[in-house]
């Protein structure tokens, strides 16, 4: 049977659908323990560092004159833990956590050292983006669930709300994108940093912050 899901290069979600949010905030999470340790983590839980619970925390000062209507999360403990730092700080109402929003999974490399990951890289002349791990999941499945939440989020009737989704490198390198037609891949998209995206009615989507 052939594959009706759209393909890495079709997926489009531009100035051009009707969408009804207000201000979209695009959250990584903070460091992990296995992040400090240089290991994949893909789609095991990870968890928060004492750094990267000290780096959410300052993240939470920065955001504190935001308001956000609603939070999502991936399910994953390292995004899980990340949010509910920033919801107890910033007072928001409740945390709504999706699968869909979990990293790539990386197969035979999770909890691995990344040396070897990027090493196979290298060796077989391709970028992350489109790299299929041995017992992981592809590009396009990867890229399929998240324009999946992301259509799903964008659909419901809250017009003008503020949205906060704390995630991982590549699900937020896929909603900038492959989703918004914006360019992060000369980008480092660090720890417990944030997008702060304007959705302008006319002109499409417009970052107003990235960083920490």
């Amino acid at each position: 049977m052939q594959d009706s899901r759209p393909k890495r290069n079709s997926i489009s979600l531009k100035s051009g659908d009707v969408v009804r949010i207000g201000m979209l905030f695009l959250v990584r999470h903070g460091q992990t323990q296995e992040n400090a340790a240089g290991l994949v983590q893909g789609q095991m839980d990870g968890t928060l560092s004492k750094v990267g619970m000290e780096e959410v925390r300052a993240l939470a000062y920065v955001l504190r004159e935001d308001t956000f209507d609603r939070v999502y999360s991936s399910d994953l403990l390292r995004a899980r833990q990340t949010a509910e730092i920033l919801v107890e700080q910033l007072d928001c109402n409740g945390l709504l956590t999706d699968p869909r929003l979990r990293e790539q999974g990386f197969g035979i490399y999770e909890g691995k050292p990344l040396f070897r990951l990027l090493r196979k890289l290298r060796d077989e002349r391709t970028q992350i983006s489109d790299f299929t791990p041995e017992g992981g999941e592809t590009p396009s499945d990867f890229i399929f669930r998240v324009r999946e939440f992301y259509t799903e989020c964008l659909s419901k009737s809250f017009d003008g709300a503020n949205l906060m989704v704390v995630t991982h490198y590549g699900v937020i390198r896929i909603l900038l994108e492959e989703l918004m037609g914006i360019s992060a891949a000369q980008e480092s998209i660090h720890n417990a940093s944030y997008y702060k995206i304007d959705n302008c009615s006319r002109g499409g989507f417009r970052i107003v912050h990235s960083g920490r």
